[in-house]
């Protein structure tokens, strides 16, 4: 059954670009599991720069719509 509680980071809150862990509090999930869906290649908008990730929520944004509907 889906959460029915609020996301505990607001979209509006985030930037164009996060980092796995803000996505993650976005997403209401472990940053360990994000970690691996972009290691996995499942998360679209995912970047390395050097040792750190980061996500670009345009594109992620676009990418789950369009798996949404």
């Amino acid at each position: 059954m889906p959460a029915t509680r609020p996301a505990t980071v607001r979209r509006s809150d985030l930037d164009d670009v996060v980092t796995p862990s803000e996505l993650a509090a976005y997403l209401r999930l472990d940053v360990r599991t994000i970690r691996k869906a972009i290691e996995a290649g499942e998360i679209i908008g995912a970047e390395r720069y050097g040792r750190s990730w980061r996500i670009d929520m345009t594109v992620f944004g676009a990418a789950k719509a369009r798996t949404v509907v």
